[in-house]
Order: structure tokens, then C-alpha cells, then sequence
């Protein structure tokens, strides 16, 4: 996974909480073996997320949301709706180093996270079956019909 993201905006704080709005950016799942030359598992393009964290915090996360945000997302092996709707969420830990900016007015610096998250669509995507499950399945169709062509039809008499 590679995630990319920036911002020009600056922090803004309640507290301890920072909140960094403006995000522009991409995420990326690629297969590391492509499969019949296709290696994008799903990629979603977004501006206008937010980061949310604590300062010195070492975990926080990433969210946006259509209509607020602006988000896309492809893949070589799903179909989405271009009309859908998409939610983005990514859960940022062991920041390092830990988040710091100087509270309002300020920039947050440049950091390295492990992440976990969820990705949501409205209508759901579809799946695009990979060319082995097309070929099973008219293979699977020619078998049966030649086993039905094949059969015969014997009469019985019973006495």
C-alpha cells in the first residue's frame, strides 16, 4: 500500500485535539505479482480529507466523506458507478515522529504511519470476474450440453 497525501492548510486546535483539513492525495493497493498484466487492486484519489490526531500523538486518522469531499476511486478487477458516493477512512498509527505543530495558525511536519482502514461505496461496486472464471464457466456450459446432447432416452416397459 502507498499512501501520498498534502495539504496547504494549517492546523487548527480544541485542546490537545489537532485537526488538519484540506488533504489532496491517493491511495494505492497493488498486487505484487500482476495478474495478466493487471496490478491495481484499488486506488482512491481524494482532495478536501482531514487529518485528526492528537499533538505529540503517535496515532490519529484520515477521513472524508461525497458531497465534502472530493473522492474517486479504480481498480483493475472492481467496477464502481460513476455516480456513486464514497466514504474514506484511514486509521494512521505509530507516527513518527509524532504529530507536532504549534497549534493554530501552524503546519503540521512531514510523518511516516503504519495504516488500516475502510472504503465505502454507494451503489456498491460490482466485480469483474478474471478471464480463468469466464473460461470455467462456458466450459462448464459446453459440458452440459454435450452431456444432454449425448444422453439417451430409452423406453421402459414395465409389465
Amino acid at each position: 500500500m502507498t499512501l501520498d497525501a498534502s495539504t496547504s492548510q494549517i492546523v487548527t486546535s480544541n485542546g490537545t485535539s489537532r485537526n488538519q483539513a484540506g488533504y489532496s492525495g491517493s491511495v494505492s493497493f497493488k498486487r505484487v505479482t500482476p495478474l495478466g498484466g493487471l496490478d491495481n487492486l484499488l486506488t482512491v484519489t481524494f482532495s478536501n480529507v482531514t487529518l485528526s490526531t492528537l499533538q505529540g500523538g503517535s496515532s490519529g486518522s484520515f477521513f472524508g466523506s461525497t458531497p465534502g469531499s472530493t473522492i474517486s476511486m479504480s481498480s483493475d478487477f472492481i467496477t464502481f458507478s460513476p455516480t456513486s458516493n464514497f466514504d474514506f477512512s484511514l486509521a494512521v498509527t505509530s507516527i513518527l515522529p509524532p504529530f507536532a505543530s504549534p497549534g493554530n495558525g501552524g503546519y503540521g511536519r512531514a510523518f511516516r504511519a503504519n495504516t488500516s482502514g475502510g472504503f465505502a461505496s454507494d451503489p456498491p461496486p460490482s466485480f469483474v470476474p478474471e478471464p480463468a472464471t469466464w473460461a470455467m464457466l462456458i466450459m462448464g456450459f459446453g459440458l452440459v450440453g454435450v452431456a444432454m446432447r449425448r444422453r439417451t432416452n430409452t423406453a421402459r416397459v414395465t409389465a
